[in-house]
């Protein structure tokens, strides 16, 4: 059937993720061909080592009870020079600013898939893209399948999605009130999406370190967060993206991240119509990265490597 949702903060199907597998990457993956199944880098340089801390803000042993810990850090340092598939969210004019910012309905008239808006961009890949993303999942408008379990062991997560839902909940007060009696927020909010400003918002459970290192911190030892983080919910997400796609013009023609994903995996979608036909294309700038020629140092007979 068709998929319901392609946005990573939503989707959870087998039949989803075999598309926005190809197109979105978090930072784990598992080995081809290890068995039993391990997880490696995808667009991080190594695999993170915990970070333990008592309540007293005190560093704890490589592996303390469970008892003892207070704070669980995990630091993720990104490899340089992954870029995202070209998409018009990235386009920019030769004055540097954003093509398609501010777009009219008039400019999409004719645009049914986002291959008709011809001019596009890339990027590349940040630690804030992924920042942004954790942010998204507890969004209560997005609705993240997922966010029951990881509101218990984020930091500050749950605090987070108040203080998303207060600024909500201001912005439709003030709409009311400039409307009147005819307000209705599910008309209204096609119309005029309410933007919000994710990485201003605090978030203690999810840090930018630099360009290429963000840092996610848990409130007790949980090492299945490093199966999460291999799952595209913990897929980077451009704030471009989430500009571009807010705009109600474009909302209205049917172009959504629901549809038309914006990743750095080696596919992009080109063309979306669940009745008849969904494709990808090819991303031109995805990096070099091979197939694996062997499982612990032997040679895997279908390599010839």
């Amino acid at each position: 059937e068709p998929p319901k949702h392609l946005d990573p903060a939503m989707a959870y199907s087998s039949n989803e993720y075999s598309l926005i597998a190809q197109i979105y990457e978090p930072p784990f993956q598992y080995h081809y061909l290890k068995r039993p199944y391990e997880l490696e880098p995808l667009t991080v340089e190594a695999m993170p080592t915990p970070e333990y801390y008592a309540p007293d803000g005190a560093r704890l042993g490589a592996d303390p009870p469970p008892q003892d810990v207070d704070r669980v850090v995990y630091e993720l340092r990104l490899k340089a020079g992954t870029m995202y598939g070209e998409h018009p969210c990235f386009a920019r004019d030769a004055a540097g600013a954003l093509v398609y910012e501010g777009i009219t309905d008039r400019a999409v008239a004719d645009v049914d898939e986002i291959a008709d808006l011809p001019r596009v961009g890339s990027r590349e890949l940040m630690a804030e893209d992924y920042v942004l993303q954790v942010c998204r999942l507890a969004d209560p408008r997005l609705n993240c399948p997922i966010y029951s379990i990881l509101e218990n062991y984020i930091l500050g997560m749950s605090e987070y999605r108040v203080s998303v839902q207060e600024r909500l909940d201001a912005e439709r007060e003030r709409r009311k009130q400039r409307a009147g009696g005819g307000y209705d927020v599910a008309r209204d909010e096609r119309e005029e999406p309410i933007s919000i400003d994710y990485l201003a918002i605090p978030f203690p459970g999810v840090e930018v370190v630099d360009r290429h290192t963000y840092r996610i911190t848990l409130t007790r030892k949980y090492p299945q967060m490093l199966y999460w983080l291999a799952m595209p919910f913990f897929s980077p997400m451009p704030r471009e993206a989430v500009d571009f796609y807010d705009q109600a013009p474009l909302i209205r023609r049917g172009i959504t991240l629901d549809r038309f994903p914006v990743g750095t995996g080696a596919y992009r979608m080109e063309r979306y119509d669940p009745n008849t036909k969904i494709a990808l294309a090819r991303t031109e700038r995805y990096r070099d990265e091979r197939f694996p020629a062997a499982v612990d140092g032997t040679t895997h007979p279908d390599t010839g490597a």
